[in-house]
């Protein structure tokens, strides 16, 4: 009995992260996903790539994943992981915001499913003064 109440709690739990998971940020629209994709290409290291973009009110997540060993070492070294995200944020000029709008872009590492750092790059586009706070570590 213990055995199947373990199987179920886990099968809810599996149900309930695809399920409720999806609600928390949405997709973000194809056109978007397309410019984010074009503008890290190229510039992220051969072994990284771009898994994911989520739309999460005015903010697009892009969840890059790469190497566990790599991923290790990033996590230990959060300076060094911050100036180089930074260094993939898109300057003021770059026509990717155009297609961004006032929305900021966040880079995010994620390995086997888990993210660790978060860098926010901030819209030119705002048409407000108040900026947004940015994510816990970036």
């Amino acid at each position: 009995m213990r055995k199947l109440f373990g199987t179920v709690s886990l099968c809810s739990l599996t149900a309930a992260l695809l399920f409720c998971g999806p609600a928390l940020a949405d997709k973000a629209p194809q056109e978007q996903q397309d410019a984010i994709t074009h503008f890290l290409k190229g510039k992220l290291p051969t072994d990284w790539s771009v898994v994911h973009i989520v739309k999460d009110e005015n903010l697009l997540i892009t969840y890059l994943t790469m190497p566990v060993q790599k991923a290790f070492e990033l996590a230990y070294q959060p300076e060094d992981t911050r100036d180089m995200l930074q260094k993939l944020c898109p300057p003021s000029d770059q026509p990717l915001w155009s297609v961004l709008g006032p929305s900021d872009m966040a880079l995010e590492p994620v390995a086997n499913g888990k993210g660790f750092f978060r860098v926010r790059c901030k819209s030119p586009n705002k048409t407000s003064s108040v900026a947004a706070p940015a994510a816990p570590g970036g």
